[in-house]
């Protein structure tokens, strides 16, 4: 956002971009923060293919490492995924060393008014607001983001089903904490 004087002298913000249907933007854990596109080129990567594998730029080490000619070393524990089978169109899913497929990402911002941490587990998203007295957004939502097709269910995070899904919600804010 740009700042601007108003005619009061006051400011305000001009919003120069627009990431609809996703809520919020940068510097919050809503997927208008935190989801963002993931363009790759390279050798072995069809052109014009499109992956709705979930990656993040922990994945990047991992991947170079692989790209290097490195084996692949359980023993490091990275968070981190070799996402070249998944660029290479071989896998739907990140795996970690060991073979296990990545289903949780974790986001934590702990600073400022949006504090937060969050949590995506395949098709859901838990947030848990860690600043309640700058941060005033309920202190847990759920929300059911894709379908188990894939296709978009709720990305502008509108429906907290966190009360409607009390199993859900207490299995996810378990992973979390």
């Amino acid at each position: 956002a740009i700042p601007a004087k108003t005619e009061s002298g006051g400011v305000e913000y001009e919003h120069i971009t627009d990431k609809a249907p996703r809520r919020e933007d940068k510097q919050t854990l809503y997927e208008g923060g935190v989801r963002i596109p993931f363009i790759v080129r390279g050798p072995n990567i069809k052109n014009n293919s499109v992956s709705g594998a979930i990656v993040s730029l922990i994945d990047l080490f991992p991947t170079f490492m692989a790209i290097a000619g490195a084996e692949e070393d359980p023993k490091l524990e990275l968070d981190g995924c070799n996402i070249l089978p998944v660029l290479h169109g071989a896998d739907a899913t990140p795996k970690f060393a060991n073979g296990t497929p990545r289903k949780s990402l974790y986001f934590h911002y702990p600073v400022e008014t949006p504090m937060a941490s969050a949590i995506r587990k395949e098709n859901w998203k838990l947030y848990l607001n860690i600043g309640p007295g700058v941060n005033h957004n309920p202190k847990i939502e759920l929300f059911k983001l894709s379908n188990e097709d894939g296709s978009d269910c709720d990305v502008g995070e509108k429906n907290n089903l966190a009360d409607a899904e009390p199993t859900k919600t207490a299995e996810l804010l378990g992973e979390l904490e």
